[in-house]
C-alpha cells in the first residue's frame, strides 16, 4: 500500500499533509523553513542528534534542514532556495526526506504516493525532470533512521493546487472561470481555471512575497524608531502585527498595511496585465498562501470580489493532497 503525502516546499516555508488515519477522515499538517546547509566532509558526533528530522544524509551528503539549518549555519552558508534550479537540487531533496520523515517518524521501507508543487512561473519547464528524479527508490536517513522509500509523484502548479482545495467544499469552482492570487514567503502566482482546465496564457508568477513587506518593515523600524529587530523574529513580529519597543507592545497593524500597499505594486500590475478589468469575468478570486491576510487589501483594490481562501497558510498543501484521492 502506498502512503499518501502532499508536499509544498516554497522558497520561505516547507509544509506537508497527510493522513493520520486508515479512513482518511482526519489530515495532518505541519510545516518548516525552508533552509538547508550541506555538511563540509561530516559532522561532528557532539551535535548529531539521532532524533532529529533536521538532520538529513543520502549519498554520502549530510544536510541540515529547517531550524537545525538556523542553528548551526550562517545564512550565507546556506543554499538559495530562490535560484531557477533550486527544485531538484540536493538541498530541495533533503528538505523533501526530512518532511517524509516527519510524517513518518519510524522510518523503514514502504511507498509513498507524492503530491508536490512548483511556482507556477517555472512549472512547464521543470516538471517532467521533477517527475524523472523523484519517481523512483529513495535510500536516506533521517537522524539516525533509515528510510527507503519508492515513491509515486505528481506535480503541479502551487496556484493550481489552492483553487483545488476551494473545490472541495464547492465543485462550482470546477465547473465556472475561477482564479486564485497565492502569496508566498519570496513570490506569488497566480492561475485562472476554466470548465476545469487552466488557463496558461493568464496565469503566472513574480518574485515578490511577504519576504519584502518584512524587510520594508524592518527598515521603517530602524528609520522611524531606531529600533533594530533581530531578523529571527521578525516571523513573529508579522504574525502578530505587534514589537516590544522599549517597556511597551508597539502596535504595527496600521504600518503593516501601508507597506503593504507599496509592496504590493508589482502583483497589482502583473494582475492588471494578466486579468483585464478586474478580473470582472472571473466568477470567484481567491487569495491563498501565508502572505493571503496581509495582501489581502492591496488585492481586493484591483479585484474588489477577491476573498481569502479557506485555511490561506495551508491552501496549497491541503489541494495537493486531494488531488490524491
Amino acid at each position: 500500500m502506498a502512503y499518501p503525502l502532499a508536499v509544498d516546499i516554497g522558497s520561505g516555508v516547507t509544509k506537508l499533509a497527510w493522513y493520520s488515519d486508515p479512513t482518511k477522515k482526519k489530515v495532518e499538517v505541519a510545516d518548516f523553513p525552508t533552509a538547508a546547509a550541506e555538511f563540509p566532509g561530516g559532522v561532528a558526533d557532539d551535535i548529531y542528534d539521532p532524533d532529529a528530522y533536521g538532520l538529513v544524509s543520502y549519498n554520502g551528503t549530510l544536510w541540515a534542514v529547517g531550524d537545525e539549518t538556523g542553528s548551526l549555519f550562517r545564512p550565507n552558508q546556506r543554499v538559495n532556495s530562490l535560484s531557477g534550479s533550486w527544485a531538484g537540487s540536493p538541498g530541495w531533496t533533503a528538505i523533501l526526506y526530512a518532511a517524509i520523515a516527519r510524517a513518518f517518524p519510524d522510518g523503514g521501507a514502504f511507498e509513498v504516493l507524492l503530491s508536490t508543487g512548483l511556482p507556477q512561473a517555472v512549472y512547464g519547464a521543470h516538471r517532467k525532470a521533477i517527475l524523472d528524479h523523484l519517481n523512483c527508490k529513495h535510500q536516506f536517513m533521517v537522524g539516525k533512521r533509515e528510510y527507503e522509500v519508492t515513491m509515486q509523484a505528481n506535480v503541479m502548479p502551487q496556484a493550481l493546487a489552492a483553487l483545488l482545495h476551494e473545490a472541495t467544499g464547492n465543485a462550482e469552482v470546477m465547473n465556472y472561470q475561477s482564479a486564485v492570487v497565492d502569496i508566498g514567503t519570496y513570490t506569488t502566482g497566480y492561475a485562472v481555471l476554466h470548465n476545469g482546465r487552466l488557463q496558461n496564457w493568464r496565469s503566472n508568477g513574480i518574485e515578490v512575497g511577504v519576504s519584502a513587506l518584512t524587510q520594508a518593515l524592518a527598515r521603517w523600524l530602524d528609520d522611524e524608531k531606531g529600533l533594530k529587530v533581530d531578523p529571527a523574529i521578525m516571523p513573529e513580529v508579522m504574525r502578530s502585527r505587534s514589537v516590544m519597543f522599549r517597556d511597551e507592545r508597539l502596535d504595527l497593524t496600521e504600518i503593516i498595511g501601508q507597506l503593504a500597499t507599496q509592496v504590493a505594486k508589482p502583483i497589482e500590475e502583473a494582475l492588471i496585465a494578466a486579468w483585464d478589468h478586474g478580473a470582472n469575468d472571473i466568477a470567484r478570486v481567491f487569495i491563498s498562501g501565508g502572505g493571503a491576510p496581509l495582501f489581502e487589501p492591496a488585492i481586493t483594490r484591483i479585484v474588489p470580489h477577491a476573498r481569502l481562501s479557506a485555511d490561506p497558510g495551508y491552501a496549497v498543501v491541503r489541494g495537493l493532497l486531494t488531488f490524491l484521492d
